[in-house]
């Protein structure tokens, strides 16, 4: 009977212990399963003053740094569309033309001035080079000289 007693006492010992110990990992693992599929919503905590309460508040701190993170990176990508917008809004109204080239010479972005001066549809040759347009080559192998020019100083 005490031999009973005593392997019941250490199985149920060991039941207890063993949740205790894996508890804290099994809301770890749950934790880290949910921020690999994107949710970086606030996470449990144990509230416990061991290394795996430790080790699940640090994840919790990590996941709210993540989240910060994330939003802070879409509000500066809203801020930089909005000015995009503005900037876009701008060069439309301009009555004089604009033509924004990127360092090869290729189109970015043009507004109605640059098509009603040049005579010629600019929108439909963004991303390619000036040069390209009909009409334009020696145009745009005077700009490309005087970059070259300013570049050179």
């Amino acid at each position: 009977l005490s031999l009973f007693l005593a392997v019941f006492g250490a199985v149920l010992l060991a039941v207890l212990l063993g949740r205790q110990l894996a508890r804290p990992l099994l809301l770890l693992a749950e934790g880290v399963r949910e921020v690999a599929s994107g949710n970086l919503s606030p996470k449990a905590v144990m509230q416990t003053g061991d290394e795996l309460g430790g080790l699940t508040r640090s994840f919790a701190v990590m996941t709210q740094q993540l989240a910060d993170a994330r939003s802070a990176v879409e509000h500066s990508m809203g801020e930089v569309d909005a000015a995009r917008d503005r900037l876009q809004t701008i060069l439309d109204n301009l009555t004089s033309g604009v033509i924004v080239l990127d360092a090869r010479g290729r189109i970015q972005s043009t507004n109605p001035g640059a098509t009603r001066i040049l005579r010629a549809p600019m929108a439909a040759f963004e991303g390619r080079p000036l040069a390209e347009v009909p009409g334009l080559a020696a145009f745009a192998a005077a700009v490309q000289a005087h970059f070259d020019a300013f570049l050179g100083d």
